[in-house]
């Protein structure tokens, strides 16, 4: 199955497509976490199934309970070729809670070929939590779009459009504040 499903066509030709929900056995999910399925095509119309990325297999926390932790969820993930290094960035949501959306940050790795990718880092983590990261890169400048992920009885809701700039994709990232809300640049709905 897929959800959220990210297709773009890579500099070799290749379109690359990145989804929500990897697949993998339960026991790979016990061993290396969740993961994230990774599709290929030539013609983009006939796809191949390249298979689970495990991306965040490597990255744990201990829990409240003393208990070694991985994370719960990658969520919409996406790729960025970055021409001055020649290699492709993926980036997309995790977190360690109950639900997916809370206190989820956005994480990042690189690879060259697809196979093997550098450890998971925090790409960026405001103090609220954000799901969805796209960038784009306009005049030198790279742009990290990005969803504020808050609601409830605590904060309200916090559902909206934010963006952030950076000289390198890989950040630090600086808060370009929005008309709307605190910051914001779009409010959605879900």
């Amino acid at each position: 199955w897929m959800r959220d499903p990210y297709v773009r066509k890579g500099p070799d030709g290749v379109w690359r497509i990145l989804s929500t929900g990897g697949g993998g056995s339960r026991e790979d999910r016990i061993k290396y976490g969740p993961s994230c399925l990774y599709m290929t095509s030539k013609d983009m119309i006939n796809f191949q199934e390249e298979g689970p990325l495990y991306l965040m297999k490597d990255v744990k926390r201990i829990s409240e309970e003393g208990r070694e932790q991985m994370v719960r969820n990658i969520w919409a993930p996406e790729w960025f070729y970055d021409e001055v290094s020649g290699k492709y960035m993926l980036l997309w949501s995790s977190s360690f809670e109950r639900e997916g959306w809370m206190k989820s940050q956005l994480w990042y790795c690189w690879t060259e070929d697809f196979k093997t990718f550098t450890p998971a880092q925090v790409l960026f983590s405001p103090g609220y939590s954000v799901i969805d990261g796209t960038i784009l890169k306009e005049k030198g400048k790279y742009y990290l779009f990005y969803k504020e992920e808050m609601f409830g009885e605590e904060n309200g809701e916090r559902r909206a459009i934010r963006m952030a700039v950076a000289d390198k994709p890989e950040g630090p990232y600086t808060e370009v504040p929005g008309p709307l809300n605190g910051g914001q640049i779009v409010p959605v709905i879900t």
